[in-house]
C-alpha cells in the first residue's frame, strides 16, 4: 500500500487519517506491550472500543499490520485494551481459531444437508454443491481425529508442505 505525505502525517492510500494514525502507533509497539483504548483515542480521535465509532479503524489497522508487518494484536478480554502477541500467545490463538473453524464448519455442513438439492435452482446448484464440498473438506481437516493422524505421521513442520499434502491424501 502506498503512503502519501499530508500536513497531519503520513496517510496510507485508501485509508482514513484515523486508521493511518493507528497503524503508525501500533507499528512502534514491541511484543507484549498493551495499548489502551484511551491511548488509541488520543491518537486517532475516535473511540476504538468494541462499540465505539473507531472500532472499524482499529480493526483495519490490525489487519494491515498482520498482512504487511507480521505483527499480531488481539483484544484483551475484560479490558479496554489490545496487546501485541508473542509467539506463544499466537500459538494459543491459532488453536482457538481452529476450534472456532471446527464448530462453524460443522454447523455449516449440517445446515447444507437440510437443503433439498432438487429444489435448488439449476444456476445455484453447482455453486451450492461446490461450496458444500469446500466446507466439508475444511470440516474434515479441522477435526480432532485428523489432527491426531497428522501428529502420528509426524507432519509438524510448516515448511514440509509436500509431506503434509501427502498425509492429507492418505486420510
Amino acid at each position: 500500500m502506498e503512503e502519501s505525505e499530508n500536513r497531519t502525517g503520513i496517510l496510507f492510500q485508501g485509508m482514513t487519517q484515523a486508521t493511518s494514525r493507528l497503524i503508525h502507533l501500533l507499528k512502534t509497539k514491541e511484543i507484549g506491550e498493551v495499548i489502551t483504548d484511551e491511548e488509541m483515542a488520543l491518537i486517532c480521535g475516535k473511540d476504538t472500543g468494541v462499540t465505539g465509532n473507531g472500532y472499524g479503524n482499529l480493526t483495519t489497522a490490525i489487519h494491515y499490520l498482520l498482512r504487511n508487518d507480521n505483527k499480531v494484536f488481539r483484544r484483551i478480554r475484560g479490558a479496554d485494551a489490545i496487546k501485541r502477541y508473542d509467539s506463544n500467545e499466537i500459538s494459543k490463538a491459532v488453536i482457538s481459531d481452529i476450534k472456532h473453524i471446527r464448530r462453524s464448519s460443522s454447523f455449516a455442513v449440517k445446515r447444507a444437508k437440510c437443503a433439498d438439492i432438487d429444489k435448488i435452482e439449476v444456476e445455484s446448484r453447482t455453486k451450492f454443491l461446490t461450496n458444500l464440498a469446500q466446507i466439508s473438506a475444511v470440516n474434515f481437516l479441522a477435526r480432532h481425529d485428523t489432527e491426531k493422524k497428522l501428529i502420528a505421521r509426524n507432519v509438524t513442520e510448516i515448511t514440509d508442505s509436500k509431506r503434509l499434502l501427502e498425509a492429507f491424501s492418505k486420510l
